[in-house]
């Protein structure tokens, strides 16, 4: 039993999100200063943990 893909704008509900800012890829500015020092080792060290555990996978 295959998966149909997911096509953008298919669906009858609205994207979740504001897509106003963003570019024709969907990709955003981020606004870095916005976050804390605790929130940059957060994600640092999840991302850290997270690409160890693509060995072998991807």
């Amino acid at each position: 039993m295959a998966v149909e893909p997911v096509v953008y704008g298919a669906s009858d509900r609205p994207p979740r999100g504001d897509y106003g800012r963003a570019r024709d890829d969907y990709t955003c500015e981020q606004d870095w200063s916005a976050y804390t020092a605790t929130d940059h080792d957060t994600y640092r060290r999840l991302y850290e943990r997270q690409s160890a555990l693509l060995a072998g996978r991807a």
